[in-house]
């Protein structure tokens, strides 16, 4: 018998158990094969905060990921029970209101009473970009993307 096999059966099933594991997690990689993403939402070179972002793996359509842009633009995507994105392309499409003149949306009480009212314009548009294994970081300029159902007031 090999030595590895005669030390791994003198070890106690709850080690060996966690040894299994961790070597399991290794072989897998850990999304290691996937990519991750951050970025940063801005429109006419402005931070806009509260953009909704979708990613849409074009490798494996079930795969769809959310995020949304905090107040200097940046966001992070929520994998939901992926660990990541598969490597390809993918369909970014993001989702963001202003006022008709194009100034931010107010927050708040007031922000969400000019939604109700329908005074806010919805910028839809779509990116495509190669998503690689690892960390992807991405800058998307909204008046840069591909317009997709544009709203307004």
């Amino acid at each position: 018998m090999p030595r590895f096999a005669c030390v791994f059966f003198a070890l106690r099933p709850s080690l060996r158990f966690l040894l299994v594991l961790g070597l399991l997690a290794t072989a897998g990689g850990c999304g290691g094969s996937l990519g991750q993403v951050t970025g940063r939402v801005t429109y006419q070179g402005q931070p806009a905060e509260g953009a909704q972002i979708v990613l849409r793996s074009q490798e494996k359509p079930e795969v769809i990921c959310r995020g949304i842009s905090v107040a200097d633009g940046s966001f992070q995507v929520d994998y939901g029970a992926w660990e990541g994105i598969p490597p390809g392309s993918c369909r970014i499409e993001v989702a963001h209101q202003t006022l008709p003149d194009g100034r931010p949306a107010p927050g708040g009480e007031e922000g969400a009473a000019l939604r109700a009212a329908g005074k806010l314009r919805t910028h839809q548009v779509s990116f495509t970009r190669d998503i690689a294994a690892g960390a992807n970081e991405i800058h998307l300029e909204i008046t840069e993307g591909e317009p997709m159902n544009p709203t307004g007031a």
